[in-house]
């Protein structure tokens, strides 16, 4: 990759180009990595910007590629500048061109809302579907994870045939079996209670109980969304999660706690949307299409994501998994 590169940008989310028309804007650079370049400005919205993924997202860029962030001298604390019509690294190592639609597409955050024609019944019999693939293609510690939550949740009569957890990971399958009575029994406060001991449970850029959060909100927000009746207290859960993320910035990442800020306003990425809907609106949801995508999402948090998903849509779902 040469050093100063022109790049365009092929996708843009609607209200961060918004942003970014008003007036002249400024970040740093949070993270490099091969695919990704995160930046975040002085009011703290995190930018992302990534190459290779036909995936929109919440203030996301997609980049014309292959490319490749890394090794190229950008690093962490790097300034970055907007002024509607490019984004640039100070030293114009990229310049990346922002073109009016339709040479560059406006994502709108989005899908068309349609009314689930499943029952509670069946988004659960969905949400067991994809727990039964994630079993399948899990593995290592990671899998013994993902087995012995979908166990406790009873969406699998398979035994994980596992060896002993770690402590670490026995605590997040059991606040994960908690978080999911709390919504199913209708007790608030034991979902709380564990959606609050989740948060920043694991290592990395977005640890293990974030990732699970994040695709437990994901399946609930979009039930709600399509217009799913969920019960009294996943509804109320997903009201209180929204204002304690907003002063929990201290107990996690920083990028973990944009991700969630966004999950519990309903603003998610273009393959978590496309996956929830296969499974509201399909009696037979094409989940090697749909979830095989987040099975290379990371080291584990693609796993998890899904993990969270099968969980959030079996509790918020009524009836039981035929």
């Amino acid at each position: 990759m040469p050093e100063h590169r022109s790049l365009k940008a092929l996708s843009c989310d609607r209200p961060l180009l918004a942003l970014w028309k008003k007036s002249s804007w400024h970040a740093r650079v949070l993270s490099v990595h091969e695919r990704a370049l995160n930046l975040i400005d002085p009011g703290g919205t995190m930018v992302t910007l990534l190459t290779s993924t036909p995936y929109n997202g919440p203030s996301r860029i997609l980049i014309e590629g292959p490319c490749s962030f890394a090794g190229i001298g950008i690093a962490p604390g790097d300034r970055f500048s907007c002024d509607g019509a490019e984004l640039c690294h100070h030293t114009r190592k990229i310049v990346i061109a922002l073109s009016p639609p339709p040479a560059m597409t406006v994502w709108s955050g989005r899908p068309d809302r349609r009314r689930s024609p499943l029952a509670g019944k069946g988004i659960k019999r969905n949400a067991a579907r994809l727990a039964r693939f994630l079993l399948a293609r899990s593995g290592g510690e990671t899998g013994d994870l993902v087995s012995e939550s979908i166990c406790r949740a009873g969406m699998s009569a398979v035994s994980s045939h596992r060896d002993a957890l770690s402590p670490a990971n026995e605590l997040i399958s059991a606040l994960c079996d908690d978080l999911s009575k709390g919504i199913a029994s209708g007790d608030p406060g034991q979902a709380q209670r564990a959606a609050q001991r989740l948060l920043g449970l694991g290592k990395g850029l977005t640890p293990t109980g974030d990732d699970i959060l994040l695709g437990f909100l994901g399946g609930l927000s979009m039930m709600k969304y399509h217009g799913f009746a969920l019960s009294a207290t996943a509804v109320s859960f997903l009201r209180w999660f929204g204002s304690f993320i907003e002063g929990a910035g201290e107990l996690t990442t920083l990028i973990s706690c944009q991700f969630l800020r966004w999950a519990a306003q309903g603003r998610l990425s273009e393959e978590l949307m496309d996956l929830t809907g296969e499974l509201l609106e399909s009696k037979e949801p094409d989940l090697e299409k749909r979830a095989s995508w987040f099975l290379s999402m990371g080291a584990s948090s693609g796993r998890e994501i899904l993990l969270g998903v099968a969980l959030g849509m079996s509790a918020g779902g009524s009836g039981s998994i035929l």
